[in-house]
């Protein structure tokens, strides 16, 4: 039955070069004992525990460090402790929602300007206050009609020539790569003359 596999095996690899070898368990094992592969997973291994460990020892820290705090604090001081940090939580989550908000109305106000842009562009101008948002809405407005003046102060598109006008050398340098790609693909015996040196 094995040889019967093997041989399986060895046709199938023989008929079909770029199919990848199957491996049996055997061999898998085998790769597995190497030396080599053994660090390489330990490693990992290792790594992956002390990331994991340095991660709980510091959350149990904080922990630790809340649970004296508290055990300090009388009765009172811990009422204002709780009241303290509901606070906290609470303006952060105030703060998300507002960016949030914020997030919309900037993507109403670029997409009624017609820009057109995604949510990560939109993300470049969300800011918590809307003071800060106006004037990056601003600076972005600024930077997209420079970027829009920069693309039409280029060349101007050249007459493409006619059949029967020969092409110089001079003229084929002004032409744009597309232009010159077209000349390669529609007649390659003149592209090559006068891509020639």
């Amino acid at each position: 039955m094995a040889e019967l596999e093997n041989n399986n095996t060895g046709a199938e690899q023989n008929s079909e070069p770029n199919t990848p070898k199957t491996l049996t368990e055997d061999e898998i094992n085998e790769l597995l004992e190497r030396p080599e592969i053994k660090k390489r997973f330990e490693s990992y291994g290792d790594r992956r525990a002390t990331e994991a460990t340095k991660t709980t020892e510091r959350r149990l820290q904080n922990k630790e460090r809340e649970a004296a705090k508290l055990a300090r604090m009388n009765e009172d001081e811990r009422l204002r402790y709780d009241l303290e940090q509901r606070m906290k939580e609470l303006d952060e989550r105030e703060a998300k929602i507002k960016v949030e908000e914020n997030r919309a109305v900037a993507s109403s106000i670029l997409s009624s300007k017609d820009y057109q842009i995604d949510l990560a562009g939109v993300d470049l101008v969300v800011a918590e206050d809307a003071e800060t948002m106006n004037e990056r809405i601003k600076i972005l407005k600024k930077c997209v009609q420079a970027a829009r003046a920069q693309m039409l102060a280029g060349k101007s598109p050249q007459k493409a020539p006619e059949a029967n006008e020969a092409i110089t050398k001079e003229r084929f340098a002004e032409m744009s790569l597309a232009e010159q790609n077209k000349l390669y693909h529609d007649d390659p015996e003149l592209y090559q003359k006068l891509t020639q040196r």
